[in-house]
């Protein structure tokens, strides 16, 4: 059977061309930090990514928009494989590790799939995300392999991306998925949902797709975790309340999966209709959430593959990603009040082996200081509502960020806010203080993209960025240059309770730095009434704060 590789992307003919994003020459870092960790494998031998069963053209596409990528990693060499055998699939690997381009090297390696009545070309592979700025960069990077391929054609072709955003994806979005359906189609639950209830469940037809991947997917289905009393009771009945999009998602294409249980698994292998390959990944993949997939929730087939790579034990049975603990990350935590900023009692001297903190050298005086950005009416509106109004920040702990910021960071760096919090009133209490903050957008070049993807964090400027935004939308995205992240307070609590999402929280944003090898810095700004919870969730997973010398 001919491959997409063979079909879409790199038969030869002659097509019109996708209009580019503006930014399509710049290089991919994720790419080359990723080759560049690849160097220190211990492997006697390296295997080709074609050895492992990708096509020779995707291969030849992907070394060409990657250039420092020539091995594929270990996660690479087993998952690729087994998404090929069209089994069932759970991925858990340590944030970094490059989990989210190994779904889009098997996502693009797939069949093109084609209605056998008709000859349409359908949807082969569904990625469902978390949030828009994972569904872009995933874009982003199936654009760069696309043009590098030997004929490319139109980009939504290959790759479209559904997400709420006002009503475009109800009318310009649901027409072009009609009329050209993508070989893999990037949506975020809720978006896809929308286009589902609009256009009815048969819009599109999920017996024809070849794979399901759902990214993030801890975050995205939420389970009850390992609690005891009145606190798992509160929550089961606020998931059984809001089962969130994903779910139900879940539910309309693998109905006829939930019928099966652990009494008939045999049966489920070889099932007499038709169903996707469901593809499960994140860091952090709990024991609850797994027995949820294979029971209650009945998705998963009992013969699934497991591919896991680096993963660290804590306690009993429950499994967390590695990443936070790395000695190349350093942790601190700063408890702020009206009289002092202070390092967390308890802090070690000194840095676990991983340097000094990267202070700002001597910089271009001649560099201008950060413009003031070109508002739109709306933003003009809202700053002035933001002008007459309190702020929710407390403004201490702001302060606290603006002053570590200033001491630290060279060029960019990450400020992750509570979920329910404003990133626009946070950006513009920030710049009350003299910071240059914007709010996270990876589809604009000034708010994230040209920072992250184009390199540079290590440059010292005058006016460094911090860029601002919460902690559902930073998941799964990949920042390789990121080297400081500051977070508000403590997040993910169930009431007082420090649980596996609280803690699976704090890896997923500390996991944002250090990748691929690299330092990274870690500052959590709390408030002392929070020390106690903060101390617990650092004790929990290990992780010693260490002081910051400028501060008491």
């Amino acid at each position: 059977m001919k491959t997409f590789a063979a079909t879409a992307i790199f038969q030869v003919r002659v097509l019109p061309r996708w209009r580019m994003f503006s930014n399509v020459r710049r290089m991919s870092r994720m790419a080359e930090a990723l080759a560049e960790a690849q160097k220190s494998s211990n492997s006697p031998t390296q295997l080709t990514f074609e050895a492992i069963g990708l096509q020779p053209h995707l291969a030849s596409a992907v070394r060409a928009a990657f250039p420092k990528v020539k091995f594929p990693t270990a996660t690479q060499a087993e998952l690729i494989p087994a998404i090929e055998n069209k089994k069932d699939v759970i991925l858990q690997d340590e944030p970094g590790s490059g989990k989210t381009l190994s779904l889009v090297l098997a996502a693009l390696n797939k069949p093109r799939l084609r209605y056998s009545d008709t000859g349409k070309q359908s949807v082969t592979t569904l990625f469902l995300v978390p949030h828009r700025d994972l569904a872009l960069q995933i874009r982003h990077w199936i654009q760069r392999i696309t043009e590098h391929s030997e004929s490319p054609p139109p980009l939504e072709e290959v790759a479209q991306v559904l997400l709420r955003d006002g009503n475009m994806h109800l009318e310009s979005g649901m027409q072009l998925l009609s009329e050209t359906p993508p070989h893999v189609l990037i949506a975020t639950p809720a978006g896809l949902l929308d286009v589902l209830k609009k256009g009815g469940n048969n819009f599109i037809d999920f017996s024809r797709v070849s794979a399901v991947v759902v990214d993030e997917v801890d975050y995205l289905i939420e389970t009850v975790p390992a609690l005891h009393g009145k606190l798992r009771t509160k929550v089961q009945k606020r998931i059984e309340k809001h089962p969130g999009p994903a779910r139900e998602l879940l539910d309309i294409i693998y109905s006829k999966r939930k019928k099966f249980t652990s009494r008939n698994r045999e049966e489920f292998v070889d099932e007499p209709y038709l169903t996707p390959q469901l593809i499960l990944s994140s860091a952090t993949v709990r024991r609850h959430l797994k027995d949820y997939f294979f029971g209650e929730g009945g998705y998963l087939k009992w013969d699934a593959v497991k591919v896991r790579g680096r993963v660290l034990a804590l306690h009993e049975k429950q499994v967390l990603a590695a990443s936070a603990t790395h000695t190349n990350i350093s942790h601190h935590v700063l408890v702020v009040s009206d009289e002092s900023i202070e390092n967390i009692p308890g802090a070690l001297e000194g840095r676990v082996e991983a340097g000094e903190i990267a202070s700002p050298a001597s910089s271009d005086e001649s560099e201008e200081p950060f413009p003031a950005p070109v508002k739109t009416e709306a933003e003009q509106e809202r700053e002035m509502v933001f002008s007459m109004t309190p702020s929710p920040y407390n403004q201490n702990s702001l302060e606290a960020v603006a002053a570590a910021f200033a001491l630290y960071v060279p060029s960019v760096a990450l400020f992750i806010i509570p979920g329910g919090g404003s990133i626009h009133r946070a950006v513009y209490d920030l710049r009350a203080l003299g910071v240059n903050a914007l709010d996270l957008d990876m589809l604009k070049e000034d708010k994230g993209r040209l920072h992250l993807l184009s390199g540079g964090a290590e440059t010292v400027k005058t006016t460094p960025t911090l860029l601002v935004t919460t902690v559902a939308a930073m998941r799964g995205l990949d920042l390789p240059e990121l080297q400081h992240l500051f977070i508000l307070g403590t997040q993910e609590l169930e009431g007082d309770q420090v649980t596996s999402r609280t803690l699976d929280s704090y890896i997923h944003m500390a996991g944002r730095v250090g990748r691929f090898g690299k330092k990274g810095t870690v500052i959590s700004v709390i408030e002392p009434s929070q020390g106690p919870k903060m101390t617990k969730i650092l004790g929990k997973l290990g992780i010693p704060a260490v002081k910051l010398k400028q501060f008491p």
